[in-house]
């Protein structure tokens, strides 16, 4: 049984926000290809829930995360993540399968089948992806053996000598800071010359700043700063005015294309200001108990293996009627819907196969 009462709601919230933004950032996407017409209001949330729905799933990830050496990471973890990122895979490649099924012979099958099995693995093609919403999956599962490599590698501190009479000590904090620094200029310079990175290597580079950031805030119990309601009513205005001056300057990061657009300082601010403005929200409500909130968070990863599909086969069945009614409407009963039918199928699998989607079986 679960206990709601010792639950950190907070986080329970934070991953409905994320997944709920996830989903309806998709859902404007679709709307574009079935065309279907939506207001300047919904190109809003697009831009301004870009600044902060993927970097939240790294931040809680990270404050969720316990020090493993990285070979029980890596076995743990393959379970958790690889394992579903190749089940709901899979699917998508038979669904695509089935969709050109009366356009293709025997062999144009095979082809294509690993066609769509190497850009699954390869996670740089938008067009031939079967299911391109599982790429976190594949970057979260090498932001936590990045992270278990070097943290478990670096030592508590160093002392560097400068001169004979001179030496300072640097922190484990700093170094492994320094370190995520580096791999993103690495990273910047990479593609400054247009060089292509494969794996979602450049995602997880990327999602290790915010990873470590949730990793201290459990360490250092920074949260505790926000468990002051009238405090986080505070930091709610500050973050938020900080999060729309980096909306304004137009400036983000796309994680799937390991790149940022416009200002790379900008768009750095307005993902942790975004991450900052959610925790402060979440905590202000953290003391309702709500049992469809904690099933969608616990099955959020199932949640992006599916609602590819759930997307595409609500808005078609739809046809557009809340979207008639008002965009944003349209936009929040889909979503609603899309994440009520993933946590009934989650449900399901749970139940007779877990391991297909990263849970250990019941004892």
């Amino acid at each position: 049984m679960v206990n709601y009462n010792k639950r950190e709601w907070w986080i329970d919230y934070s991953k409905f926000i994320a997944i709920f933004l996830i989903v309806v950032i998709h859902l404007i996407y679709t709307f574009t290809t079935f065309g279907i017409k939506t207001g300047y209001e919904t190109q809003m949330i697009l831009k301004f829930g870009y600044l902060f729905h993927v970097p939240i799933f790294y931040f809680v990830s990270g404050y969720l995360y316990k020090d493993i050496l990285p070979k029980i990471a890596i076995k743990k973890y393959f379970k958790r993540l690889i394992v579903p990122f190749f089940f709901f895979g899979l699917i998508g490649i038979i669904l695509t399968l089935l969709t050109y099924i009366n356009y293709l012979n025997n062999k144009n099958i095979i082809f294509y089948f690993f066609k769509l099995l190497f850009t699954l693995i390869l996670q740089k093609s938008s067009i031939y992806n079967p299911n391109g919403t599982i790429w976190f999956l594949l970057a979260l599962f090498e932001v936590i053996i990045f992270f278990s490599l070097i943290n478990s590698k670096i030592k508590n501190s160093y002392s560097v000598k400068l001169k004979e009479f001179f030496s300072i000590k640097i922190k484990k904090e700093i170094l492994i800071i320094f370190i995520i620094i580096l791999l993103n200029l690495i990273l910047f310079i990479l593609n400054y010359f247009h060089i292509t990175i494969f794996f979602c290597v450049d995602a997880a580079i990327i999602g290790l700043s915010f990873f470590y950031t949730g990793y201290l805030f459990k360490a250092k119990g920074m949260i505790d700063y926000f468990k002051n309601k009238k405090k986080n009513v505070l930091f709610l205005v500050l973050f938020l005015i900080i999060a729309l001056l980096s909306y304004a300057s137009h400036s983000s990061i796309k994680f799937y294309a390991g790149k940022w657009t416009g200002n790379l300082i900008f768009a750095y601010i307005g993902s942790f200001s975004g991450i900052f403005l959610v925790v402060a929200f979440t905590n202000i409500i953290s003391n309702i108990n709500n049992k469809l909130i904690y099933l969608i968070s616990i099955n959020t990863l199932t949640i992006m293996g599916l609602e590819k599909f759930l997307r595409r086969g609500v808005t078609f069945a739809l046809n557009g009627i809340f979207i008639k009614i008002h965009p944003l409407i349209g936009l929040c009963v889909i979503t609603f819907l899309i994440l009520l039918i993933s946590v009934f199928v989650a449900t399901l699998i749970n139940k007779f196969y877990p391991n297909l989607i990263g849970n250990p079986p019941n004892k």
